[in-house]
């Protein structure tokens, strides 16, 4: 099958069941998984932008981003910060809630914590500045370096989404 082809099957495909996944339509034209988003993503989304639009909707002003700071260990989620409106999370921030972890820490893993705390997290800038660094010292917690390169995604981020969506779940704001 020759480009032109595949991407009039990638669109019949979808128009017929707009929920289909691309490993689906992937597995249905024997391609690539990769080749069927590139198609999906943008050789569909050209066309589609390219041709007259037919409805109009009403643009509703988004709510705005809220930045959440979330630390976790093994067992459960320990502290969710959401930082307030109109702030912008630094040094002298991040510190505080690295006493409130602390607090937590002893209140909820008392006798668990004998050895020290081994503390990751990203390479922000809040994370690497000097104050940071002393207050890590200060309450004893011991850094992991992040690799260089690592992802915005990183491994441990696998762990956290199940206790995540426990949280979620268990929170009366979401039925």
């Amino acid at each position: 099958m020759t480009i032109p082809e595949i991407v009039d099957q990638i669109q019949k495909l979808i128009l017929e069941d707009r929920w289909i996944s691309a490993k689906s339509i992937a597995e249905q034209l024997d391609i690539s998984h990769e080749q069927a988003g590139l198609i999906i993503y943008e050789d569909l989304d050209r066309q589609h932008s390219s041709s007259p639009c037919l409805k109009k909707f009403q643009v509703q002003k988004s709510t705005g981003k809220v930045l959440a700071s979330i630390f976790w260990d093994q067992d459960n989620i320990l502290l969710n910060d959401f930082l307030p409106k109109g702030q912008t999370i630094n040094a002298e921030y991040y510190s505080s809630l690295l006493v409130q972890l602390k607090d937590i820490l002893k209140e909820k893993r008392h006798g668990k914590v004998t050895k020290g705390v081994l503390f990751f997290h990203d390479n922000g800038p809040d994370h690497r500045a000097l104050a940071t660094q002393k207050k890590l010292a200060y309450l004893g917690f011991q850094c992991l370096d992040n690799p260089p390169y690592s992802p915005d995604l990183a491994t441990l981020d696998y762990h956290l989404f199940p206790g995540l969506k426990k949280t979620i779940e268990r929170s009366p704001f979401f039925i």
